[in-house]
């Protein structure tokens, strides 16, 4: 084993989500990205296959990667029943959650998220999350990038492997890489056979999932075509019999259906167009109830209604790939949408509180475009350049209303626009065969301009009266705007980074 600075250690995998039994049926399964350990035909059977990672946007072995890296390969997770990015991180080290179904904070919600990475929690800092109910377009500490793109549709089934990079990563993924990045690749086509896998999954709380994928050849080595899909049900694990619905009388039932297709065409050696459509759509069902303290010191649990919740995702985007001989060239545009409608109920009967949430998500649109120009490999000097653009348009509305009186608490209608863009450069210098200087450089600005209208129910907030005849009314509301040069912020910010590495002791495989 090549002994650094750093030392990398994987962690064994784990089990899966909680059923009690599953079944499965799977053809050519997905292998681990692997090379030789050595130039050699043959393998000592005492040696180890080096694993090849590109979180870092260049290839090369996990073992002389100078970062703190965890390696997921795609077969393992398949073995495993891993299809839940939770599942897939909850045993990789300093790392904790991700695609979180609700906000951070907001346990038991039906709202969903619009961002993967918004449970996401890495080295034990978390993400902010949205004031007021909000469930859409914070910033996150840490980034997910799905097949290159800043988070990425369907992260959790029919992957090639997943790498997940401990620490700040802000020169070649910018300010939501604070902490760390989940870099998430899943199969490409392959031209000229035709592959397949298939899942099935039952267990207790009503679970079903099924998984599948194939891979068929439309033109000979040239054009291929590979399609995926997942369905995961289950009921919650609140046992209480009342509401039955759709999804079952539990509260915080789920139901998620993804799909995915990915055409490759490569009609020379040196240029490849891969061409990608993914979805996603959420039924979310929130908890239904709350803990009420006694006299005697015990908590009672009280049943309330159960909320319902829908969202959904979709994704467009395209991989152009160049070889211009000296160098590669890469260019990732990417169109992402996600709409959501939820109603969530909050009952605290001890205080006498009880709030509805409306939260709904008309428009949250995400365009990107990202252009990498890097080195081959070989040689003393690595380098790449690359630039991102990035533009979110987003109207979100939550109105809160109290559940006794019906009265309006509160309404915030908030109508935002993301622009930014960034360029960054990245170079490593082999000083000697086991020394390498590496530097990197990012330059990102962000504009935000939002407009909002929040309208406020006096009577039941912010110190007013308690209404003289019904809690609530009659209302008493102000509103307050924000919008033009008040609603507009810029962020420019600077990233650098300068580091030496150094091997202890010639690389070598024969760990066991």
């Amino acid at each position: 084993m090549n002994r650094k600075v750093l030392l990398l250690m994987a962690a064994s995998q784990a089990a899966l989500f909680g059923g009690t039994g599953a079944a499965s049926a799977q053809t050519t399964p997905v292998a681990a990205q692997t090379t030789p350990a050595n130039a050699t035909d043959t393998q000592s059977s005492s040696e180890l296959p080096d694993i090849v990672v590109t979180a870092q946007r260049q290839s090369e072995t996990l073992q002389r990667a100078a970062a703190s890296v965890s390696v997921r390969s795609g077969s393992d997770l398949l073995a495993a029943g891993k299809f839940a990015l939770s599942a897939i991180l909850e045993d990789v080290p300093g790392v904790s959650g991700g695609a979180a179904a609700t906000p951070t904070g907001m346990a038991g919600s039906s709202s969903g998220n619009d961002s993967p990475a918004a449970g996401l929690t890495i080295r034990g800092i978390p993400s902010n999350s949205g004031v007021g109910g909000s469930a859409t377009s914070i910033a996150t500490s840490a980034a997910i990038y799905v097949d290159g793109i800043y988070n990425g549709v369907g992260s959790s089934y029919d992957i090639d492997r997943v790498e997940i990079l401990r620490g700040p990563q802000g020169t070649l993924y910018g300010r939501s890489a604070t902490t760390g990045v989940v870099v998430i690749k899943t199969r490409d086509p392959a031209l000229g056979i035709v592959e397949g896998n298939i899942a099935a999954e039952a267990g207790n709380y009503d679970l079903e999932h099924y998984y599948g994928a194939v891979n068929v050849p439309l033109v000979s080595d040239v054009i291929a075509l590979r399609v995926s899909g997942n369905y995961y049900s289950r009921d919650g694990y609140d046992t209480h019999d009342v509401d039955k619905g759709e999804l079952g009388y539990r509260g915080g039932a789920m139901r998620s259906t993804d799909f995915r297709a990915k055409m490759l065409i490569a009609p020379t050696s040196t240029f490849s167009v891969l061409l990608g459509v993914a979805g996603q759509n959420n039924k979310i069902y929130s908890s239904g109830n709350s803990m009420n303290l006694q006299a005697d010191g015990t908590y009672d649990k009280l049943y309330g209604d159960v909320g319902p919740g829908t969202n959904k995702f979709r994704q467009y985007w395209a991989e152009f790939n160049l070889d211009l001989g000296g160098a590669n060239l890469v260019y990732i545009p990417a169109f992402r949408t996600w709409t959501s409608s939820a109603l969530n109920y909050g009952r605290v009967p001890a205080i006498g509180l009880a709030v509805d949430q409306d939260i709904s998500t008309p428009k949250d649109e995400f365009m990107t475009h990202e252009l990498r120009l890097a080195s081959q490999q070989g040689g003393k000097l690595k380098w790449q350049i690359g630039a991102l653009y990035y533009q979110n348009d987003l109207r979100s509305i939550v109105k809160a209303t109290d559940g006794y009186s019906g009265a309006l608490l509160y309404n915030s209608d908030v109508a935002k626009k993301t622009t930014a863009a960034g360029v960054f450069g990245e170079a490593t210098y082999a000083l000697a065969d086991t020394t390498r200087l590496n530097a990197g450089l990012r330059y990102d600005y962000t504009k935000v301009a939002v407009d909002q209208t929040y309208t406020a129910n006096l009577n039941l907030c912010c110190g007013g009266p308690l209404g003289s005849t019904t809690y609530g009314y009659p209302e008493i509301l102000q509103t307050q705007t924000l919008s033009g040069q008040e609603g507009k912020r810029t962020y420019r910010n600077v990233t650098y980074k300068v580091r030496l590495e150094h091997d202890l002791s010639p690389e070598t495989s024969s760990m066991r």
